[in-house]
């Protein structure tokens, strides 16, 4: 059979026909290149916007699969979309972008109603420093807690710690940031972080302001925890006493805390009592302690020489 025959049986061939919706749709992302704009842009911001879902939801790798398959799909269905609406969907999407390029530490949650900020994010102003720890303010407002000492004091040969109880007297020297103003019945909300095998913690109604817990050596028997009461963190630290336990009272789940990453407590003091909520969770409750203080200062501690913490969001209502 010749070509022409060929050529000629199939143009009598009926040939499929697409709706007239479906055809006005796709000639016209042919014909605009507008539309074949918005429609990259579609693709691209789309891409990003999963991202997003994953960094926020913190997706396992099954779910990225899942997503990724449907992506496809709904991207045919999108073509049918004037330029428009393919706009306005291109512009959801860069929204759901930026959200993914956000530094986690940016991401703060709100000030609730009748709070006030106990830090300013600024400053030091209204606190006062005990001891030997640096405090200082990042660019994002995070307060920093750390100690600094010379290196070389644990050289072999020059240094000044002779035996074991020289060095723990050294190691277990802490240091405290305290507010000027002292406090009764309050609610306190604020979120922290501490390094691997980190020991920190929040001090409320100590009237010591953590005198013999920075003298040298230490008195552990008028520590902070022992005049008026230590709220825990601790991230992998070798003690038995959870974060979000009340030091020596109360003994909070260890798996409430998530290791090696922002927490947030949520301290109620009021009425008599004292309630510790870490994450979302009641931790800690116990009647206030009658032979202990019912008023004094709130102080953030820096517990060892080894100590890194950070803190941000400190607000409270009383």
């Amino acid at each position: 059979m010749s070509d022409d025959v060929i050529h000629s049986q199939l143009a009598r061939e009926p040939r499929p026909v697409l709706p007239p919706f479906f055809a006005s749709r796709v000639a016209a992302h042919a014909a605009a290149p507008r539309h074949r704009g918005w429609m990259r842009a579609y693709w691209l911001l789309s891409s990003m916007a999963l991202i997003a879902i994953f960094r926020i939801a913190g997706l396992p790798e099954p779910a990225w699969r899942v997503l990724a398959a449907l992506l496809t799909p709904v991207s045919a269905a999108i073509l049918l979309l004037d330029a428009a609406k393919l706009r306005r969907l291109a512009q959801i999407f860069l929204t759901a972008a930026v959200i993914a390029v956000l530094p986690a530490g940016a991401q703060h949650t709100k000030m609730p109603k009748g709070y006030r900020l106990l830090f300013n994010g600024k400053n030091l102003d209204g606190w006062e420093s005990r001891g030997d720890g640096k405090w200082s303010v990042l660019s994002d407002g995070t307060l920093a807690g750390q100690r600094i000492w010379d290196r070389l004091l644990l050289s072999p040969g020059k240094t000044p710690l002779k035996d074991d109880k020289a060095y723990r007297d050294w190691l277990n020297n802490q240091a405290w940031l305290y507010t000027n103003a002292e406090f009764g019945d309050f609610d306190l909300h604020v979120e922290f972080w501490t390094k691997t095998e980190g020991n920190s913690g929040i001090s409320i109604r100590d009237t010591s302001r953590g005198e013999y817990g920075i003298s040298k050596p230490p008195d552990f028997n008028r520590t902070p925890s022992k005049i008026g009461y230590e709220i825990q963190i601790n991230n992998q630290y070798p003690d038995p006493t959870p974060t979000g336990s009340v030091y020596t009272f109360t003994k909070a789940p260890k798996e409430a805390m998530m290791e090696d990453d922002w927490n947030s407590f949520d301290i109620e003091v009021r009425n008599g009592m004292i309630r510790v909520k870490l994450n979302g969770k009641l931790v800690s409750e116990m009647k206030a302690d009658p032979k202990r203080p019912v008023r004094g200062p709130i102080g953030l501690q820096l517990h060892d020489q080894f100590s890194i913490v950070q803190f941000r969001n400190l607000w409270i209502k009383e």
